[in-house]
């Protein structure tokens, strides 16, 4: 019927990430579905709604029409969709830094799906909670669930569900120093994105090429690819990605010692930070912020900065960025004069950044160490200047 031919059209943008045209649509498919009864209907297209409001960044909205279609998935017995909406509740929960409630709702989700065996939601599950657990820096626990999860993408044809569990895979060896399978899992994702026209993919891993190219040295190149990966976060109105691309340029342009455009860039990411309450994407542009202020000699607001972000990063219990937060505002005091205030954040920087090692095989504890000598040169410094100061 009619609901079903516009239910495929709302399926079709949302896929591509046309957020704005897939609500239009599936407003009307609800609607319809009401009038018929139809509590099936009813559950996926407030499902549906939840995903698109959530994928423009209107969690609360978005979080307000997953309640009403999980309650009616449990009424009508329907664990598929159950599952599905227990992962992105739980996808909602982390982005608002409820790290515990998060993990909790990937976990239910996980069980479901290898109930009902439906691999490929076990795969988003797996891909979901190994990327939690990367970013509380668990890495061996986060690369396992995602490696996991790749090989079951591996045993499905869904080249969506395997480009989306190849970013993380791809983020992962990024975080580990290993740039160049980092690079190659990436590239050939943002090959499958434009293969099967997914703007989302795309431009996720547009995004983390160039986050590779400014970790190599190459901004110039780094810029061009978060250029590209900003153009379709505006066009499918994906704020979230919006708001880092904009982070990424303004790291890549400080790293030129371009400090004007940095500030620039890094106050519009702050800005949508804070209207789409991404608390993690907030510590980080205050963060940059204090990295410019720092570069101008003006310390004592790079320490203030530094202070705001590790105090985010504790909030959202979020380890990977608390420990550069500590890194940064270690330099900072350091060049301030404080240094037993500097050696204290140095070392506890350092200390979450060894526990991010432990469980890894050997070859990426060496890669990782290479991700982490800065904290130690720092450290190093700060010693020598202790030293002569005794």
């Amino acid at each position: 019927g009619e609901g079903n031919a516009l239910g495929n059209l709302a399926g079709a943008y949302l896929y591509q990430g046309d957020y704005t045209r897939a609500i239009e649509y599936l407003q009307q498919v609800l609607e319809i579905a009401k009038a018929l009864n139809d509590y099936y209907s009813q559950g996926k297209a407030l499902g549906n709604l939840g995903t698109a409001y959530i994928g423009q960044g209107d969690r609360v909205k978005g979080m307000e029409y997953l309640q009403k279609s999980l309650s009616i998935a449990r009424r009508i017995q329907n664990p598929q969709d159950e599952a599905m909406i227990l992962g992105n509740m739980g996808e909602v929960y982390l982005y608002q830094g409820n790290r515990a409630k998060g993990i909790d709702y990937l976990q239910k989700q996980l069980a479901i799906t290898q109930q009902i065996q439906d691999i490929q939601q076990e795969v988003i599950a797996l891909e979901s909670l190994g990327r939690v657990f990367m970013q509380s820096g668990n890495y061996d626990k986060g690369i396992s669930y995602i490696e996991e999860g790749f090989q079951k993408a591996s045993t499905i044809q869904n080249p969506q569900i395997k480009a989306r569990v190849m970013i993380p895979l791809g983020v992962a060896y990024s975080l580990l120093g290993d740039w160049t399978k980092a690079h190659q899992i990436l590239n050939s994702t943002l090959e499958v994105g434009q293969k099967i026209s997914s703007r989302p993919i795309e431009m996720a891993a547009l995004n983390n090429l160039g986050i590779i190219y400014s970790h190599i040295g190459k901004y110039t190149q780094g810029i061009e690819y978060h250029q590209q990966s900003l153009k379709i976060a505006r066009e499918i109105k994906s704020f979230e990605t919006e708001g880092k691309a904009l982070g990424n340029i303004g790291l890549a342009y400080l790293k030129l010692g371009e400090y004007e455009k940095t500030i620039d860039y890094q106050k519009q990411w702050l800005e949508i930070a804070r209207r789409i309450k991404d608390r993690e994407s907030e510590g980080k542009a205050i963060g940059n912020i204090g990295l410019v202020y720092s570069k101008n000699g003006n310390y004592k607001k790079a320490v203030e900065h530094q202070r705001q972000w590790v105090k985010i990063a504790r909030e959202i219990q979020n380890r990977e960025s608390e420990s550069s937060a500590l890194n940064n505002l270690g330099f900072a005091l350091y060049k301030t004069g404080d240094l037993p205030a500097a050696k204290d954040a140095l070392l506890a920087s350092i200390k979450i950044k060894e526990s991010f090692r432990s469980g890894l095989d050997d070859s990426k504890k060496v890669s990782i160490f290479e991700t982490q000598s800065h904290s130690y040169s720092g450290l190093q410094k700060v010693l020598i200047a202790q030293n002569k100061h005794d």
